[in-house]
């Protein structure tokens, strides 16, 4: 069984048949699938769960898609698809600005829902679950969702978080901000992306700065974008 397959996906819908019915599917094709039939449900699974991409309808009892994705952003790094009837385009862009990584409009194929999984699975594969980073003296946890510089541990935000491990996958590289806002902020529509990188740039050199020495150092590369060293000693 390959590694998409065996993902854990948590279905987030109120519509009993829609639900069963994709359940059946993503179940025959390998995929581990639990179900919440209303918004609060799909918080307490997301954060009782940790699965590894959720499939969020909009328009759910006790809190609404759009609600349920604003909290699982505010803790969470996990891949969110967006399930809606809605199909205009200001709906698609506020769901993707608000931090879903795909969307996809009702009734859909259930084979382009399953590659539309895949797809981003595959985009997301830096999230890996039980995979620990280690380079110098800093440790990046994937499961634990922990970062620790020696025996400190800084405390991250989730897009912080995404931002330290796109960096920390290759110390040294230069990463552009077109590679970032693909890999921290995928199919970001709107023109804020760059001040959005530059920002967390900005916070994440922050939280760095009280590590103890050798620490992890973000550099701006002029004209070409950020990279990480392990190096502190020019701060």
């Amino acid at each position: 069984m390959d590694t998409a397959s065996a993902a854990r996906i948590l279905i987030a819908d109120d519509d009993d048949d829609a639900r069963r019915l994709v359940v059946k599917y993503l179940t025959v094709k390998g995929f581990y699938v639990s179900t919440a039939e209303d918004g609060s449900e799909a918080c307490r699974r997301v954060f009782t769960e940790d699965p590894d991409l959720v499939l969020l309808d909009v328009n759910m009892p006790e809190l609404d898609g759009w609600s349920v994705l604003q909290e699982i952003r505010a803790a969470r790094s996990v891949p969110v698809i967006m399930l809606t009837v809605l199909d205009s385009a200001a709906d698609k862009v506020r769901g993707l600005a608000a931090g879903a990584d795909d969307y996809i409009t009702k009734p859909f194929d259930l084979k382009e829902l399953e590659a539309r999984i895949r797809a981003v699975l595959r985009r997301t594969a830096p999230r890996e679950r039980h995979q620990v980073l280690t380079i110098g003296n800093l440790t990046i946890d994937d499961k634990a969702k922990e970062v620790r510089c020696g025996d400190q541990l800084i405390s991250l935000s989730p897009k912080e978080y995404d931002l330290l491990r796109l960096l920390a996958s290759a110390p040294g590289r230069v990463f552009s901000t077109r590679e970032i806002l693909r890999a921290v902020w995928p199919e970001r529509v709107d023109e804020s992306g760059p001040e959005d990188v530059k920002k967390y740039i900005y916070y994440l050199r922050n939280k760095l700065k009280g590590v103890p020495a050798p620490g992890p150092v973000v550099r701006t590369v002029r004209g070409f974008g950020y990279k990480l060293d392990i190096d502190s000693s020019d701060w």
